[in-house]
């Protein structure tokens, strides 16, 4: 994780977390990560409907330059890869795992800046995993933001995360567009898993 808001979401859902696959969706406390809530979603995990918003930080909508609560996320990927990302939100859904995934916010105009995506299930008494929680946040903050609305998100390598309670999950194979990249030992914990969207820009 490269931005210090992908690392306060994802301590703070690790410890509601605890011994669970994911914590309960009332467990999240919106006073607790006020200083991160323009950055912060809460997706419904919705694979038809591509994962729509349920709440949508003000810094993510300023971002795009419009209101995106009840709007598709994988809408905000370039069209490319919208299936690959709706696979990967849904796979990730129904194991419970946590993943931080590079992205690079671009505008019409070719303009762009580096960010990430951290994506943290939720569950609601039930398994699978039916919302998740994350953050979306640019690593450096160029002068078009704010002045042009970006028109997409570009997707980059995805990490699979592993909190000081992980436990290894059952896995199927990977869903099409993801390509694994080779392993490296974490000792204690088992393999990290790494996974490219291919494709690059439109």
């Amino acid at each position: 994780m490269k931005h210090q808001t992908s690392r306060t979401i994802f301590e703070y859902w690790d410890k509601l977390r605890g011994s669970r696959l994911a914590p309960e969706r009332a467990d999240i406390d919106p006073n607790a990560i006020r200083a991160i809530l323009a950055e912060t979603f809460i997706i419904e995990i919705d694979d038809v409907a591509g994962h729509p918003f349920r709440l949508a930080g003000t810094a993510i909508c300023g971002l795009f330059g419009r209101e995106l609560k009840g709007a598709a996320m994988v809408g905000l990927f370039a069209p490319r890869q919208r299936d690959a990302v709706r696979d990967l939100f849904t796979r990730a859904a129904g194991d419970s795992c946590a993943f931080v995934l590079g992205v690079e916010a671009e505008t019409g105009r070719g303009r762009s800046a580096p960010g990430e995506v951290i994506f943290l299930p939720l569950r609601n008494g039930r398994f699978p995993a039916r919302r998740a929680l994350g953050t979306l946040a640019l690593l450096e903050r160029p002068d078009w933001v704010g002045a042009e609305p970006a028109a997409f998100l570009v997707p980059g390598t995805t990490r699979y995360l592993e909190p000081s309670s992980y436990r290894r999950l059952t896995r199927q194979p990977e869903p099409p567009g993801l390509r694994a990249a080779p392993k490296q030992p974490s000792p204690g914990l088992g393999a990290r898993r790494f996974f490219v969207i291919e494709g690059g820009r439109r």
